[in-house]
């Protein structure tokens, strides 16, 4: 309660977006950790209203295919060098802080409206193409990479399982030890393609750094997806 009533005065008191930026941020993980989920994605969405961004409340089955087939489409026009190559965003960029928010906003819908993740995760991709890349990018590319493999209308695992290890490179570029990234990847898209007791191995690795960062609801997950792993894996 004290938090909350900390940050709602600062919320109040801030003269632009961009001083408030940092505290709708931790209002976002406090509303996670308290499994609100819909009311973390609901701030998230506030945020990046108010930083220009449209996001409908909804997108139907064809919507959503369309806009995967013109991401995709992009993306297959660039070669892993192009794509590698992109130039990193300024963390001074205002779209820096919408990557930020939408980073956190694809955690977040993965619980409460998963059938916004064709969205949420190709507006990433298509800011961070146009306009570079940069940590808060990764997820994004993860979690697009995995769309790809699940969505009935546009499933594409060789271009899923490409997208995926170009953003592991990113998170090597920018030093970046994520446990979502961990889970998202070896859990859903490399899984299709690589041992899946490689893939057990470094989702155990996700459960050790959830552990250590204390995101331990993250940690969790990997712990429930390696023992899923690692059994289809025949361990």
């Amino acid at each position: 309660d004290d938090a909350n009533d900390a940050i709602q005065n600062v919320l109040k008191e801030g003269q632009s977006i961009e001083d408030k930026l940092d505290v709708y941020y931790v209002l976002v993980t406090l509303l996670m950790s308290s499994k609100r989920a819909e009311d973390a994605y609901s701030v998230c969405h506030e945020v990046l209203s108010q930083l220009d961004e449209n996001i409908p409340a909804s997108c139907d089955a064809q919507e959503l295919a369309a806009l995967l087939r013109k991401t995709n489409n992009v993306l297959n026009t660039m070669s892993d060098s192009e794509l590698l190559g992109m130039k990193n965003m300024d963390s001074s960029d205002r779209l820096y802080s919408v990557l930020r928010f939408y980073s956190i906003m694809v955690v977040v819908a993965f619980f409460s409206k998963p059938q916004m993740m064709p969205f949420l995760t190709s507006r990433i991709v298509q800011i961070s193409i146009a306009h570079g890349v940069c940590k808060h990018s990764v997820r994004g590319f993860v979690q697009y990479a995995a769309v790809l493999c699940s969505c009935k209308a546009m499933k594409d695992i060789p271009g899923a399982c490409r997208i995926g290890r170009m953003a592991m490179a990113f998170a090597k570029q920018f030093n970046l030890s994520d446990p979502h990234i961990y889970y998202g990847y070896f859990g859903f898209v490399a899984c299709h393609t690589e041992p899946l007791q490689a893939c057990a191995d470094m989702i155990r690795q996700g459960f050790i750094i959830g552990m250590q960062v204390g995101d331990i609801s993250t940690a969790f997950f990997n712990a429930i997806q390696h023992i899923r792993t690692a059994l289809i894996g025949g361990e």
